[in-house]
């Protein structure tokens, strides 16, 4: 290494330096702060700093150029243009110098310990350039703050930020990057408050992902503004109200999710809007909230993808009424609509043969909602051979509406089943009762053990009896039956809590499940925690040329 090289770069590690360094210079101050000793691949970076610290040394022929240092692309003129440095056990703080790299475009510091990113290095008004960043990657590192992230050049179109250690309001200063298209900030456990409405001033914005985090109230009407929208999942949060109507404006969905497994948590409230311009929308999860009212017989009205898979998800809301036979005109929906207070399926849709992916051509309405008198803990229908609806002690007076996902009554609505061609959804469904006997509240059922058979040897019992009382092993028989029912209702209670206990895994598989029909695959540990492993694997062909990842 030239002497001049040296000395800047020496001076550079005990803490001086120019405003403008050479790139060799920056990366060496780079490689030092972020303890470059500990990386798990440091070639070229650790003898271009042997070299600096000691005049003895020169650097390797083999790595007088920093283009054959490991993580590092350049440009045909050999300046640096990539830095992919991605699970490679960074610590500490980003240097400031690393954002003076005339020409870097994209930086991947994912899946390492960095505490300080640096980016107030791009609030300096000295004369050093400014990186023209177009891909910023630093989910999963302990980052606690983002500050000088508002001062980064209007190139920057993807920020992923996800799974870090940030205490407290979302980053106020990413709002301020309006050219922004991709904005990854999932499970950030540690983000409180409210969203602020400034995130409609993004209307550049074409993937927002912020589930997992601690964000609670409503979801802003302002992103109603964001017409470019095209993945926006604000799921397992703690949002509370309605869902704006003005999510409908965005026209150009393909993915929305805002369901929320949390049974503490704050629930979505009001009906679910039909969003029936969004002729885009292959999948819409809105599960695990408190919405009422009917699922829209328009919901999806003007959608192209009615001979491709469509998924919507709406279990375990407040919905009542009957699924409309409108929804016939897809051809490939998967409809999860268990853990309601669904009252009728039209038999139209039980002959939809490509509908649940195929169940429906073996199970009929069963794969859609289990039979009244019936409960799926998981799903509250028939997923296979030997996952089928099970029968409710009591039946109907159990479980009197479709799809109940336990046998605990269900709620007051009638349970009449009336459908749309005036049939009964259970005729001809495969499977389960379809009785209308009308639901009893829980203050009219017998006492524990008062299924058919626990009454009958009761009756068998009290006439044989003696006129001084009931024998001895009459009594004795009524009690063991009365034990037997005991344990029954004992059982299926620990079943609902084990389901309620695992319901966050459930909610996870899901993620797993609705991602991978996107080509996205994350896999991550619980939300916030700093050593959650996100994979970065490309979209296929249907996502936009600006927005082909989709990484948390």
């Amino acid at each position: 290494m030239p002497s001049s090289t040296r000395t800047a770069a020496l001076a550079l590690l005990l803490g001086g330096g120019a405003s403008a360094l050479s790139e060799m210079d920056s990366l060496v101050r780079f490689y030092n702060l972020v303890n470059g000793r500990h990386w798990v691949n440091g070639d070229g970076w650790s003898q271009a700093s042997e070299a600096a610290a000691d005049d003895t040394k020169d650097v390797p022929a083999e790595y007088a150029s920093v283009c054959s240092w490991h993580g590092i692309t350049c440009d045909d003129d050999d300046t640096v243009s990539e830095i992919d440095l991605s699970y490679n056990h960074l610590s500490g703080k980003v240097s400031h110098h690393l954002w003076t790299l005339p020409n870097l475009k994209v930086a991947n510091l994912h899946g390492n310990l960095i505490t300080d990113a640096g980016l107030v290095g791009y609030e300096s008004t000295d004369s050093a350039p400014k990186s023209p960043l177009h891909s910023l990657f630093l989910s999963e590192n302990r980052l606690t703050s983002l500050e000088g992230i508002g001062s980064v050049p209007t190139t920057l179109r993807e920020l992923h930020i996800g799974s870090n250690a940030f205490e407290g309001h979302f980053p106020e200063e990413i709002f301020r990057l309006k050219k922004l298209r991709a904005l990854r900030a999932s499970y950030n456990a540690g983000i409180t408050g409210t969203l602020s409405t400034e995130i409609g001033r993004m209307t550049s914005l074409k993937e927002l992902q912020l589930s997992y985090t601690g964000l609670k109230g409503a979801v802003p009407t302002e992103i109603g503004n964001l017409a470019e929208m095209e993945f926006l999942a604000l799921d397992e949060n703690r949002m509370k109200g309605t869902i704006p109507f003005e999510l409908e404006d965005l026209t150009k969905l393909r993915y929305l999710s805002i369901q929320n497994g949390d049974p503490d948590s704050e629930k979505l409230t009001g009906k679910v809007p039909s969003f029936k311009d969004c002729a885009d929308l292959k999948e819409l999860q809105l599960g695990d909230n408190a919405l009422t009212g009917t699922v829209p017989s328009d919901l999806l009205e003007f959608s192209l993808l009615t001979d491709k898979p469509v998924v919507v998800g709406l279990r375990n809301n407040k919905l009542s009424g009957r699924i409309p036979s409108d929804l016939s005109r897809f051809d490939k929906l998967h409809l999860e609509v268990g853990g309601n207070k669904i009252n009728g399926i039209s038999n139209s849709l039980c002959s939809k043969d490509k509908w649940m992916t195929g169940a429906v051509k073996e199970f009929g309405c069963d794969a859609i909602l289990c039979p009244k008198g019936t409960f799926h803990a998981e799903s509250g229908r028939r997923e296979g051979d030997t996952d089928q609806c099970e029968d409710c002690p009591n039946g109907v007076e159990d479980a009197p509406h479709f799809g109940s996902t336990s046998c605990d009554g269900g709620g007051g609505a009638s349970s009449t089943a009336a459908t749309s061609d005036g049939t009964d959804a259970g005729e001809g469904s495969g499977g389960g009762s379809s009785s209308g006997t009308p639901y009893k509240p829980p203050a009219e059922k017998a006492a524990v053990g008062s299924s058919s058979s626990v009454k009958s040897a009761a009756a068998s019992s009290s006439s044989s009896s003696s006129s001084g009382g009931m024998s001895g092993g009459a009594a004795f028989a009524v009690a063991l039956v009365a034990l037997v029912g005991f344990l029954g209702l004992a059982l299926m209670a620990r079943r609902q809590v084990l389901r309620r206990r695992g319901r966050r895994e459930a909610m996870e598989d899901a993620e797993y499940e609705k991602a991978a029909r996107d080509g996205v695959v994350f896999d991550a540990a619980d939300a916030g925690a700093t050593s959650d492993m996100l994979t970065d694997v490309p979209l296929e062909g249907q996502a936009s040329a600006d927005v082909n990842r989709c990484i948390l």
